[in-house]
This record gives structure tokens, C-alpha cells and sequence, in this order.
């Protein structure tokens, strides 16, 4: 009675600890995807506000000189440059790529959470109730996570999952 006992108990913190090991592997994953998702919204911050800059300074150079065709290519250089900044206000890559980064260090402590929690804790002797106890607040700290934090794009969850996969294959 007591060695079956003891094989349900086992049993028990097996089916935990791949519940943990899951959601490990998801975290990370999250935690990759959304620091890919941070550098690209980096990219798109140059890519639209380097050249808003630099026109911006042609349009307000060519408003002032002399040249014979100025005030039409001022003129249309500042259309540009609107657009350019309606664009950049709206998509806002500044503050989406450092919510994507503030989330990926999160995913990041969380990940790191239950890697304790795999190696340290259900090794310790605790009981599966305990185990099962500690899982569910992790557990709670990721969901309140993924509803704080932006989604992101399914290319990078895709390439975050796959590394963090890769990465586990490794240890």
C-alpha cells in the first residue's frame, strides 16, 4: 500500500513538473518573441525617423535659399515630411518596441521562475500539494503577464518558439 502509494506521489509531481517544463518552454519562447519583436520596431523607429529628420532639414534649407525652384520643392519636401510624421505618431515604434522589450524581460524572469522550480524546488523532497501550490502561482504570474503585455506578430512567436525548443534540446 505504502509503494503504491508512493508511485501515485511520483506520478503526481512527474505530471507537474511537465506542466512546469511546458510552460518553461513557453515563457521563453514569449521571452525570445518578444524581444524580436522589440528590435524590429527599433529598425521601423530609424527607418521612418531618420529620413523625417533629414528632409526635415532640406525642406526648412530649401524654404530659405534662393534657388529658382525652392518654395515648390520646400513644398513638397514638407508634404513628405507630414506624412512621414503622421506615420511615425501613429505606429509609435519607440514605445511599442520598449513595451516589447519590458515584456520579453519579464517572459525572461518568469522563464527563469520556473527553471528553479524544475531544478530546485521539485527536487527538494517537497510534496506534490506543495509543488502543485508553487506551479499555480507561477502559473498565475504568466497569465497576468501575457494580459499586460502586448501580442506579438505570429513570425515571431514562430522563430521564439523554435529557438526556445532548440535551446531546451541542448541542456
Amino acid at each position: 500500500m505504502a509503494n503504491s502509494t508512493r508511485l501515485e506521489n511520483q506520478d503526481i509531481k512527474f505530471g507537474i513538473l511537465d506542466q512546469a517544463q511546458q510552460k518553461a518552454i513557453y515563457t521563453l519562447a514569449l521571452s525570445k518573441a518578444h524581444f524580436s519583436t522589440a528590435t524590429v520596431w527599433g529598425y521601423v523607429q530609424f527607418i521612418v525617423g531618420i529620413p523625417n529628420t533629414i528632409l526635415s532639414a532640406i525642406a526648412g534649407a530649401s524654404a530659405l535659399s534662393q534657388w529658382q525652384d525652392s518654395n515648390m520643392l520646400a513644398g513638397m519636401l514638407s508634404i513628405l515630411v507630414a506624412i512621414l510624421t503622421a506615420i511615425s505618431t501613429f505606429l509609435d515604434p519607440s514605445d511599442r518596441a520598449k513595451a516589447h522589450w519590458h515584456a520579453g524581460n519579464q517572459f525572461q524572469l518568469l522563464n527563469d521562475k520556473f527553471q528553479i522550480f524544475i531544478d530546485f524546488d521539485a527536487i527538494a523532497g517537497s510534496s506534490p500539494h506543495e509543488l502543485k501550490q508553487k506551479l499555480d502561482i507561477l502559473i498565475d504570474e504568466f497569465y497576468k503577464a501575457r494580459k499586460e503585455n502586448p501580442v506579438t506578430p505570429y513570425w515571431s512567436w514562430k522563430k521564439g518558439l523554435k529557438e526556445a525548443k532548440q535551446e531546451q534540446r541542448q541542456v
